[in-house]
């Protein structure tokens, strides 16, 4: 009788097709074949030989940037089914952000590989239509919005650092010209330092 009892409060704590966990647990049970559909939307948005390349060559030293996104597409996936931990989402983001960085393209294009990864949680085959309460995906769908916005953030800091390294090298550059024509006798020195002075005060 006592079995039956704990038996019976079991099912109660656990009830079958509640909750948001209900999809979190489908999503890691087909956990190979949504990484493959969202890396093969990722791999879309490149031209078509860039995207073999980054699809099929799998050494990381031949192919840094394919085994990147894959590494970090996996780790991305892992934290939003389960965790959110904002420090490894960070640093995830960061490795994949900081190369679409030097691409130097728009914020919404940076990130909006995030969004991709909505349609493939809503395909057939990977949740059954039915199967799971709308609710759920409304859940899923704000974590990606929240990941998304963490993204813009950190996408911005990877330009500033690129800006801040170019004006850098654009200013080291200028001086090193600065010295070979005060050198060769084609500027004076004393001509150079008002310049430089002129550049400081801008």
């Amino acid at each position: 009788m006592g079995t039956g009892m704990t038996g019976s409060r079991a099912n109660r704590a656990r009830p079958e097709g509640s909750g948001p966990e209900n999809l979190k647990l489908r999503l890691a049970r087909k956990k190979a074949a949504v990484l493959e559909r969202w890396l093969e939307r990722i791999m879309a948005g490149y031209p078509a030989d860039s995207a073999r390349f980054f699809s099929k060559e799998k050494d990381r030293f031949m192919n840094p940037v394919g085994f990147n996104i894959s590494r970090e597409a996996e780790i991305l996936f892992g934290e939003l089914v389960a965790g959110m931990n904002r420090e490894r989402l960070l640093l995830s983001l960061e490795r994949i952000l900081k190369i679409r960085a030097v691409q130097d393209i728009a914020p919404s294009e940076a990130v909006g590989f995030l969004f991709l990864l909505k349609d493939v949680v809503r395909d057939p085959e990977v949740t059954e239509p039915g199967s799971v309460s709308p609710e759920e995906f409304v859940d899923l769908g704000a974590r990606i919005d929240r990941l998304a916005l963490m993204a813009l953030d950190v996408y911005q800091g990877c330009r500033e650092k690129i800006y801040e390294i170019r004006l850098s090298e654009a200013r080291a550059e200028n001086e090193r010209l600065s010295r070979v024509l005060v050198r060769s006798g084609a500027v004076s020195r004393e001509a150079d330092e008002r310049a430089g002075e002129k550049g400081i005060k801008k």
